[in-house]
């Protein structure tokens, strides 16, 4: 996920906090055995966040 560096539209009073932000992701991310980062980005103004999930068991056949 990315943004421009330009800030947007407030969010309304029921959508904002309980979610725990970087914390909650990352800590549901390596539960799924991912991993995940948080960072400026490298092409421009703004942030990033990856988050990188490994597939399910290959099946066989």
């Amino acid at each position: 996920m990315r943004d421009d560096g330009r800030g947007g539209a407030r969010l309304p009073e029921a959508a904002r906090g309980g979610g725990f932000g970087l914390v909650g992701l990352t800590e549901r991310v390596t539960a799924l055995g991912g991993r995940i980062q948080a960072r400026p980005r490298a092409d421009g103004p703004g942030w990033e966040v990856v988050a990188v999930l490994p597939a399910g068991p290959a099946s066989a056949g």
